[in-house]
């Protein structure tokens, strides 16, 4: 008695391709990972230098900045306006230095590693990481225009400030903010990718499972299946999940019956 496959078993693609070399080469580099015994992380210090200088120079010039804010009888910030800027600064420089020690554990896991590949999952038409990237670069860059003011001269001469503060804490602002963006984007990747990959395997095995049941149903109990696959009617499917679905191994199915 012949089988008759399911239809999603006739659409293949395989599976996505690793990280090209260079890339790879060069977020090791950025991250301070060794590709070899004898490397050392020249670029990867001097990356994390810059991100953790531009953060305690936000975050110091933010806290004199908010001390001569709130003594000053031309500006109405309270104690606790000036408390919460501080508070704010403290947390963004966090979330920044944070985001670059997860990046360096995450693409320093071999087994990470192995399952990060280049999806084109989609959202809306696009790229589920350029989608990322995008939103939180417009993040940082709306929050970086709504600081803008802060850059200028007569918010400093206002509260009696030297207007060197309101400069150095601008401009370290933006390159935090920057390097923030980078490291926490990251994490968003592998994350994404991981997820996506582990997605794949798991609808495989479903699949896999389904494809076992059936032959076994058709050889042994002598019933024949539609064509309509049992995990459809199930599973919540999206246009990419057969093409995430490799052919099923119908040898290891058939050697499972002649056990059984």
């Amino acid at each position: 008695m012949e089988i008759n496959s399911s239809p999603s078993l006739s659409q293949k693609q395989k599976l996505s391709r690793q990280l090209p070399d260079w890339l790879w080469y060069l977020i090791a580099k950025s991250l301070g990972l060794k590709l070899h015994e004898d490397d050392k992380p020249i670029l990867g210090t001097l990356l994390y230098s810059l991100t953790l200088a531009s953060a305690f120079g936000y975050f110091l010039s933010n806290c004199w900045f908010a001390t001569f804010d709130i003594v000053s009888e031309e500006s109405k910030t309270t104690v606790i306006d000036g408390t919460m800027s501080v508070l704010y600064s403290i947390f963004w420089g966090a979330f920044g230095m944070y985001g670059y020690s997860l990046a360096s554990r995450l693409y320093s896991q071999r087994s990470f590693m192995n399952m990060l590949r280049l999806h084109s999952k989609s959202v809306f038409k696009m790229n589920t990481s350029v989608l990322i990237f995008l939103l939180m670069f417009l993040f940082v860059l709306c929050d970086d225009i709504n600081a803008y003011e802060s850059f200028k001269d007569k918010t400093c001469q206002k509260v009696g400030a030297s207007v060197l503060i309101c400069k150095v804490s601008y401009i370290s602002r933006v390159v935090f903010s920057i390097f923030s963006l980078v490291w926490n984007y990251m994490v968003a990747f592998v994350v994404v990718s991981i997820c996506r990959t582990h997605t794949i395997s798991i609808r495989r095995f479903m699949q896999a499972l389904e494809e076992d049941g059936r032959i076994y149903e058709t050889k042994k109990l002598c019933i024949k299946k539609a064509n309509q696959a049992v995990l459809e009617e199930y599973v919540w499917l999206d246009e990419k999940y057969f093409t995430d679905l490799h052919p099923i191994n119908r040898s290891r199915a058939s050697s499972f019956i002649q056990q059984n």
